[in-house]
């Protein structure tokens, strides 16, 4: 029997292609995955900057829109107009806001983003970035808000004034006191503060304070002035009075007997004297002058503060009171007697505590608690933002 030698010549050589195919392959593979994944990574960076280009311009609008709001004009590139024309516009115009690296802002009112009927009180805008590098990578974000007078920050603290604040005697108050000069207690002293107390220059107070006592430059606030442009005029009041004039019990009850506001205005062109035993709760009492309170001078608000006492110069009870309400004046608050006062303190100088009574007490509660009807000096600013990518 012959045996048969199968020649392998040459199959070394078809192994090694082989190999180099299957590893061209998976090179080719690996490079092609390589390439895709630097693409996406590529593109996911573009699409970030185009995103957050697109953001900024989201709040460089919004911050716009404030700002336009709080001086009553909306003006940002291309639209300019009063705040109380935004009811029911059309704000179509296209704004090209180059300093927020945004390719344009387009304004939508009503909102035509929901079905829902309850977003029609919506003003909507949608904002357009784009890379700078590739201006066919763009993010498009949809923004929708409402608009709503919010109190300034000074009448959500308790007891605030421009200037110092000075108390002669025992102190219970509930809520802040803030100066942006400085907090000084005299007399006997003593007393509690459940609050913080803050302010421009160091402060010597002699109550215990349940909070953070501080002073610096950085705790200076704004504190709105009482002007003319910021309060109801005379032509917006239920009763107009000359300036030296009294507010006594009858007139108030003819005010109430004359109108159907549940928050009358009394309008006074200089100083007035409320009388003793006068119940002004619910009413706004505006002077462009001074508001003395004489005698006793008390009044409650059963569940929400409907009352604001509002002078250009000061404010002065001169004797024993129990009141609620917003207490704002340019000048000095000043509390001659012994009083208990609910709600908000706001003097554009001074708070004045300087001539007590024998029981040497001021008692203060801050009160957060607004009607909705209430009048409180608020700037109008965009709320329940929302915004999401397109």
């Amino acid at each position: 029997m012959s045996e048969t030698k199968i020649n392998q010549e040459g199959s070394t050589l078809v192994v090694t292609v082989l190999v180099l195919v299957i590893l061209s392959i998976l090179g080719t593979a690996a490079l092609t995955l390589t390439n895709t994944e630097l693409l996406i990574a590529r593109n996911m960076k573009l699409k970030a900057n185009a995103f957050y280009n697109a953001e900024s311009g989201v709040r460089f609008a919004l911050t716009g829109i404030k700002r336009g709001l709080i001086n009553s004009t909306l003006d940002l590139p291309g639209i300019k107009i009063d705040k109380d024309e935004l009811n029911g516009l059309d704000l179509s115009a296209t704004l090209n806001v180059d300093n927020a690296r945004s390719e344009g802002i387009i304004f939508l009112y009503p909102n035509p983003l929901s079905e829902n009927p309850a977003d029609s009180n919506r003003y909507c805008f949608i904002s357009t970035g784009k890379d700078e590098t590739d201006s066919d990578t763009k993010a498009t974000i949809s923004t929708c808000f409402q608009i709503k007078d919010k109190p300034y920050y000074a009448f959500k603290q308790g007891i605030v004034s421009g200037g110092n604040i000075n108390i002669n005697g025992v102190v219970n108050i509930d809520g802040n006191l803030h100066a942006n000069g400085n907090i000084t207690q005299t007399g006997v002293g003593g007393g509690a503060v459940d609050g913080q107390v803050t302010s421009v220059y160091e402060s010597e107070i002699d109550a215990d304070v349940n909070g953070t006592i501080a002073f610096g430059e950085e705790y200076e606030i704004h504190i709105p002035r009482v002007t003319s442009d910021n309060i109801p005029s005379e032509f917006d009041a239920d009763e107009v009075l000359s300036g030296g004039e009294e507010i006594d019990q009858s007139l108030v009850d003819n005010v109430w007997n004359d109108t159907s506001s549940e928050n009358p205005i009394i309008y006074v062109n200089g100083d007035v004297t409320i009388k003793s035993g006068t119940d002004v709760a619910s009413l706004t009492i505006i002077s462009e002058g001074s508001i003395e309170f004489k005698g006793h001078s008390s009044w409650e608000d059963n569940e929400k503060l409907s009352t604001t006492i509002i002078a250009m110069n000061d404010i002065t009870f001169n004797g024993s009171s129990d009141s609620y309400g917003i207490f704002w004046c340019n000048g000095s608050f000043i509390r001659k007697g012994s009083s208990l006062v609910h709600g908000s303190i706001v003097a554009g100088a001074e708070v004045d505590d300087s001539d007590v009574d024998f029981s040497g007490t001021l008692e203060f509660n801050y009160v957060d608690n607004m009607s909705d009807d209430i009048y409180v000096p608020s700037p109008s600013t965009p709320v329940n933002i929302t915004w999401k990518e397109m």
